[in-house]
This record gives C-alpha cells, sequence and structure tokens, in this order.
C-alpha cells in the first residue's frame, strides 16, 4: 500500500506543472527536522521565471511536528518586472517509518503563503501539499549525516478570484556536519524549475 501510494504520488508530479514549495520557489523539505528544538535558516535559489529569490525561515518543533515560519522575496527576470514579496508557514509530520516491508521514512507537508509584488502588483495565496521520503543516512565515524529525498507537491494557487492547481516534483539533500549546522541543496522540476541552496543553524 505504501509503494503504491508512492507511485501514485510520483505520476502526479511527472504529469503535471510545477507548484515547488511553500513560497513557490524550489525550496523542498526533508522528511524529519534537522533540530531538536528550534533552527534559523536562509536559501539562495533560482526558479525559472525569476533572476534570484532569497528567503529565510525560524522553525521550532514539538514531538513528530514541527512548523517554520519563512519570508523573503524573488526578483523577476525581465528588466522592469519588478519584485515579489512572499511570507508563510509551513508544516511536517511524521507519518511513515522506516522499515523491512518499505525502506523510506515519510512525512506529510502543508503550508500557505502570500505572495504579492512585481510590475502588475497581483497578490497570490498558494497552499501546497506534499510528501517527502526519504532515509538519513551516517558517515561512518564522524559527525556527517546526509538525507537524499523527494517530495511530490500539489498546490493551490488563488489570484485575482481565479483558482489553479499546479503538481510539483523535489529532489532534495540535507547535509547535517554537526550538531550546529545543517546545508541543504533541492531542486523542481516542471514548469517553475530551479535550484536552492540553503544554509541551517540548529539547536
Amino acid at each position: 500500500m505504501r509503494a503504491g501510494a508512492l507511485a501514485a504520488l510520483l505520476a502526479l508530479g511527472l504529469a503535471a506543472p510545477a507548484a515547488a514549495q511553500t513560497l513557490q520557489t524550489p525550496v523542498f523539505k526533508a522528511p524529519y527536522r534537522a533540530f531538536g528544538t528550534h533552527e534559523v535558516s536562509g536559501a539562495l535559489s533560482f526558479p525559472s521565471g525569476f533572476s534570484v529569490a532569497a528567503e529565510g525561515g525560524y522553525g521550532f518543533g514539538y514531538r513528530q511536528f514541527d512548523l517554520s515560519l519563512r519570508g523573503g522575496f524573488a526578483r523577476f527576470s525581465g528588466t522592469g518586472l519588478g519584485t515579489r514579496a512572499m511570507a508563510g508557514v509551513d508544516g511536517r509530520a511524521r507519518v511513515v517509518t522506516a522499515d523491512q516491508r518499505f525502506p523510506l521514512d515519510g512525512a506529510i507537508t502543508a503550508g500557505a503563503a502570500f505572495l504579492t509584488g512585481g510590475s502588475n502588483g497581483v497578490t497570490t495565496f498558494f497552499v501546497p501539499v506534499g510528501l517527502s521520503l526519504g532515509r538519513r543516512f551516517l558517515v561512518e565515524n564522524s559527525t556527517v549525516s546526509i538525507v537524499p529525498y523527494v517530495q511530490p507537491v500539489m498546490g493551490l494557487s488563488f489570484q485575482s478570484g481565479n483558482s489553479d492547481v499546479g503538481f510539483s516534483l523535489g529532489f532534495g539533500a540535507d547535509v547535517r556536519l554537526n550538531e550546529r549546522l545543517d546545508l541543504r541543496v533541492s531542486a523542481g522540476l516542471g514548469d517553475i524549475q530551479g535550484v536552492a541552496f540553503g544554509v541551517a543553524f540548529i539547536r
């Protein structure tokens, strides 16, 4: 049943346009958090249609749940198109634990964000829901661990009285160097393509 659900979500991600993650940038989430109590993070990404996007976040957790407050901006790639401001919140909850039948850990992710600005000043409300699947690997005789993952995401957007549904497929890896520092890289497939590079200071 787990394998069937994974196959269905991957098919959706490959068959439709990408919506990306909470702030509509290619910053995706591993199936579990790197921090114990909280983190401060930042990411620089290069989404399709934008020259660059920068965002920061503050995350905190409780048991198998964690929340993150996020904000930033994205500059359009065309001359004179301006900059888009972004703010939102997202959450993650573990729902699958790896065992002999299924080798991956999994978490449900969900968020909500406002995106506004640019030359037309249009405001978009975006609600993404996804499933992150991956596994942590420890590097022998070191403090380093690596979490490669895949995250299909469905996003519902509202803009000027209209609504639209999109899908994305994100890939990423979180590299925890020690108890205080986590490095992150991710990429998205679909109409909104791009790569992202991030760092988080964890406690």
